[in-house]
């Protein structure tokens, strides 16, 4: 018990701190004007036009990123939430909450919600805990192949393997933050370099992330 009791105090200290990241986010995206606009003031008059494309194609790409995510989140949660009513969990909504909230970081995030309630399982036996397995498995191969598949036709996706190393290096870099902040920190840094490099150095037409 007191295994678990340190597990989920450390797992909702770490979602403290992200949903202060998420909350700033939030502002941000709800009067971007104010910040882009400043932001220009820091380049030479002659490029804040070109930058200004770029920054709005940045936005526009962050923008149906967050809508896949969230639309993902909700339908995980909602998932989650009927396999572990239908195996009579205790904590359900807790459980299913944080499995929602925790895919919010692809491929790593549902292994951190899958930790408390298998030990949360284990309270009350193997068996218990075999069944989570499950129920997180099973939510797992219908988020991968119908969830995914189906938000990414609207939403902007990255391929596997940039997003894991993504993960990976932010995560051992910056800690959680880093790791919540990986992706979209990514998809802002390829729009910025198919704009600024492919199609304005190298003259390439090509279709910038998210458009």
């Amino acid at each position: 018990m007191g295994e678990v009791t340190g597990v989920f105090s450390t797992l909702f200290g770490s979602l403290t701190d992200l949903f202060v990241i998420l909350f700033i986010g939030f502002y941000l995206a709800l009067h971007p004007k104010p910040y882009m606009k400043g932001l220009l003031f820091l380049f030479p008059s002659d490029k804040r036009s070109r930058l200004k494309e770029v920054m709005h194609s940045v936005y526009y790409a962050l923008k149906l990123w967050l809508i896949g995510r969230a639309t993902s989140m909700i339908v995980v949660g909602l998932l989650t939430a009927l396999g572990l009513w239908f195996i009579d969990m205790k904590l359900i909504m807790a459980l299913a909450f944080l499995a929602g909230l925790l895919s919010f970081v692809p491929f790593l995030g549902p292994i951190a919600a899958l930790i408390p309630a298998v030990l949360v399982a284990l309270l009350d036996s193997p068996t218990q805990a075999m069944y989570v397995l499950i129920v997180f498995a099973v939510v797992q191969i219908l988020e991968s192949n119908v969830i995914t598949p189906f938000v990414q036709k609207k939403a902007v996706s990255l391929p596997p393997a940039v997003m894991l190393s993504g993960q990976l290096l932010m995560g051992a870099m910056f800690g959680i933050h880093g790791l919540a902040l990986s992706t979209p920190l990514f998809v802002s840094i390829i729009v910025t370099v198919q704009m600024l490099y492919v199609r304005d150095v190298l003259k390439e037409k090509i279709q910038p992330l998210g458009q």
